[in-house]
């Protein structure tokens, strides 16, 4: 019986207006602008790539599908992850299998007002879930001037990362490890 509903992205809006027949409107989180200051601050020389991302450990979060890739890329990686939740684990359980023990840190949890300065030095953030609203660990990364490397998850990802200006978008695994290795190679040029 609501007059008006409220969703954090045009695709959310679009597709409650068609499923449940309601008046949505979109307005994004404050933290999102179209004025953006993107910027590549990465160092070429590093000796091991740095990735990060920042997610609830959670199955939908799509970690175990991107831990998968990690021994196939080009170089060596450190891949960050901040968060906690139920499935952590698991995850180091997986991790052990796979071998890569020591290309994986934990951080557990930051306060959401450390994020930026936490992530700000990394080579690339990633965003691997299977499905995101609006996800605001991108408009972090992409504040913190880190480029971002996102599944292709509906919600509002086309809306962030619009024409490729501020990061890329993969939909599949082969995509994924191809992005990740010709980026890693074009940074160490």
């Amino acid at each position: 019986k609501a007059d008006l509903c409220i969703s954090n992205s045009k695709y959310i809006s679009k597709e409650y207006n068609k499923k449940y027949n309601l008046n949505f409107k979109t307005i994004y989180p404050p933290s999102f602008t179209k004025k953006i200051k993107y910027k590549k601050n990465i160092s070429k020389y590093k000796k091991k790539f740095e990735l990060v991302t920042v997610c609830r450990l959670a199955k939908e979060k799509g970690v175990y599908n991107f831990l998968k890739i990690i021994p196939y890329l080009k170089k060596e990686v450190i891949f960050h992850i901040i968060g906690s939740g139920p499935e952590k684990e698991k995850l180091k359980n997986q991790i052990k299998e796979l071998g890569i023990k020591n290309n994986i840190i934990f951080h557990g949890t930051v306060k959401p007002s450390q994020i930026i300065n936490k992530i700000k030095n990394y080579d690339l953030f990633i965003n691997c879930s299977y499905f995101e609203g609006f996800p605001n660990s991108i408009i972090e990364a992409l504040s913190a001037g880190i480029p971002v490397l996102a599944s292709q998850s509906h919600g509002g990802i086309n809306e962030i990362i619009n024409n490729k200006n501020f990061g890329n978008i993969y939909n599949n695994k082969n995509k994924l490890l191809k992005f990740l290795n010709n980026f890693i190679l074009k940074k160490n040029k």
